[in-house]
Order: structure tokens, then sequence, then C-alpha cells
């Protein structure tokens, strides 16, 4: 079935909202074929409202427009959580807004509740380091929004400055997306905030398609999404989301290309989704697949002296891959007494901190936007 055909099946499925059957009917759609289809979309047919597009990190980035119901069916996915949202609350959103979606839609989530918005985002040349921690610590800041690396790099800036983030700051809840929070990188951003941190996990594409709650545990949104896993392997597979609730582009079987294990809930009637990450990220290792989670957990799991919270790996082939980390014993541990448990061959390289966060350079960057002076 080609693209052209599967988005009038698709769209067949949205008029009748047929059954669960119907819907094993359609064959995998890949991101590939999203592109086809917006080709086939009559846009004036619709009640635009914003356009984002993918950030590519997978391939080429997908362009995503989103009808009026489209953008608030997102903000209504992104209510949905534990944080509780209260007219009590100023959150600084520290996503990016040029064309991604987070940043928008947690915004109009936090102002239904009558909460106060900091619009900050990481690409905003007006809000260089100094600025954002000024402002939390002024503002008296609650909740701040951002990816998983930026509020490492700000709580790391902030110990750089002295101060004493449980005591000194009234930040409540870390909310983030975007990258992958393993369960030791979790542990790491709780005890470095002193604080609750939430993820909320989702696509452009599709929406928020759940979220954490307190003890991490990531909760589907079984309410406008259904799902499915495929190609497993050790348990793990890629996920595959349908939705119907979309207005503009409905999605039936989905490839996001993402790999996880769906297991029931211990906690509520819904299910629980352990994220491994991309696709893209994991190694494949004679019958065994390393996932990108795997990976994180293996080094992070240590002391935070040994090996620190801002890391890269590389791929050097698929039977290899060397790790690089801030750590503040680079000098002083030999890194062949360090076993992380890995089916592969690996390489670790401890490096001084700040070589990879680079907090200083951080610390010196000046605000690059202002108005235009005419008059000297």
């Amino acid at each position: 079935m080609n693209s052209l055909k599967k988005f009038k099946t698709i769209n067949n499925l949205y008029n009748t909202q047929n059954d669960t059957e119907q819907i094993k009917k359609v064959p995998i759609i890949t991101k590939n074929e999203i592109l086809d289809m917006y080709e086939n979309i009559d846009l004036k047919k619709f009640d635009l409202y914003q356009y984002h597009e993918t950030s590519g990190t997978s391939g080429e980035p997908i362009p995503i427009w989103l009808s009026r119901n489209d953008f608030f069916t997102y903000v209504e996915e992104m209510s949905r959580n534990d944080v509780n949202f209260s007219c009590d609350d100023i959150a600084l959103i520290r996503f990016p807004y040029a064309l991604s979606v987070p940043a928008h839609t947690l915004s109009r989530a936090i102002h239904n509740k009558k909460g106060c918005v900091i619009h900050a985002g990481i690409s905003d040349k007006n809000c260089n380091y100094l600025k954002i921690i000024e402002i939390i610590k002024k503002c008296k800041v609650t909740i701040i929004g951002c990816n998983v690396n930026e509020a490492f790099v700000i709580g790391h800036i902030f110990k750089k400055l002295n101060v004493d983030i449980s005591k000194e700051l009234t930040v409540r809840a870390i909310c983030v997306a975007g990258e992958l929070l393993s369960r030791y990188r979790r542990k790491r951003l709780e005890q470095l905030w002193g604080c609750d941190v939430y993820e909320f996990y989702g696509t452009t594409e599709l929406g928020n398609l759940g979220t954490s709650d307190k003890l991490g545990n990531m909760i589907l949104d079984s309410e406008d999404f259904s799902f499915e896993v495929i190609n497993i392997q050790n348990d793990v597979g890629e996920l595959c989301v349908t939705t119907l609730k979309k207005e503009l582009l409905p999605l039936v079987r989905y490839n996001t290309e993402d790999l996880v294990q769906i297991v029931k809930s211990s906690t509520c009637k819904g299910y629980e989704i352990v994220l491994h990450g991309r696709k893209i990220d994991s190694i494949r290792n004679e019958n065994e697949i390393i996932t990108f989670r795997d990976l994180q957990d293996a080094f992070l799991c240590m002391p935070s002296d040994i090996i620190g919270d801002f890391w890269r790996i590389v791929k050097n082939n698929e039977e290899k891959i060397t790790i690089f980390a801030e750590s503040e014993l680079y000098n002083d541990v030999d890194t062949k007494t360090i076993n992380m448990n890995l089916n592969i061959k690996y390489e670790l390289q401890l490096k001084p901190v700040g070589s990879i966060s680079n907090i200083e350079n951080r610390l010196r960057e000046k605000n690059s936007y202002s108005k235009p002076k005419y008059i000297f």
C-alpha cells in the first residue's frame, strides 16, 4: 500500500472512527511517508493554527501543521500530569520556541491553570545564562521546563555560583522532554535540584504520549492513543502509535522509531512505558541490542565524582564505543579498573570538569540581541 492509499485509508478511519480490527489492517506508517501524505492535504480546508517541524535527529525534519483543534488537543494531553499546575506557579520555559512544540503546549497548559509563564527559550538570543539565573532567583520561579541536558547545565551553574539550590531557590518541579531520561540520570537530576522531576514523552507528529509520576513511572495516555510494539527483541521493540484525535493528519500505526517496553502499571489502571531511546542510538551486538538507556545506566550508576553529569558517546563502529565523561578525579582513576557490564567493547576517557559542559564559557555569554540604534 503506497502513501496515498494509506492516507485515504486513514481519512476513512478518521471519518468513521472505525474499530481496532480495521486499524490493524493498515500497514505500518513510516516517517518518510508522512512527508508524502502532507502533499495530499488541502490545508485551506482547515483552521490552521500553528506550524512546527521535527528536530530531524533521525532523518529529514518533518513539517507538522496543526489546526486549532489539533493544538488544543496537544495542550489537553500535556495537561494530564501529576505536576498539578496552579495559580501559585511561576514557570520559566527554557524549551526552544522556534518550530518545536513543548514550549507552546506547556505554556498554554500552565496558563489554563492560572499560572504565570516566563518565556526564556534556549534559542532566544536575549536570554543568556546569567539572565536565566537572575530570573529564577528574582522571580521566585517554581517550575522550570526544559530539555534534560539544559536542566543539568542550569543546576551546575548555580553550583558554580555557590547557590544552595534546595535552600535559596523556590523551584518545586523540573519538567523535561525531548531527551531520554534513564533511571540513574533521573536520580542525578533529582539530587542536583532537590525537587521532583517530571518527564513528558511525546513527538511533534503525535502530541504528548505520556507523563511520568513522582516515582519516575511513565504512564501512557490511553485516552487519545493506542499503542503496539513491533520487532521485539529481548523484550524491547519499536513503538507504533495510533491516534484519530488529530484533525489535520490522524495517524494509524505510526512507527516512532523509539525503542520501548510496555508493561502493566502497578500504580494505576493504565500502562507504563519504559523508554530506551531512539532506534538510531542503539547498538546491535550479535543477537543482542544495547539501547541508549542501557548505555546511560551502565556508567551513570557510578559515583558522580568519578563520572560526572556531562558526557558524550562516540560509536566507533557496531563493535566498540568510546565514552567521554567529565570527572572530578580524572587524573586519579584507572579507567581500566571500571567494569560497566556492557556486552560490547568500550573505552572510557575521563575529562576535566567543564571540558564538555563548558560552564565557564556559558557564564561569559552576552545577550547577542539588541534593538537597532539609529542615533549616535
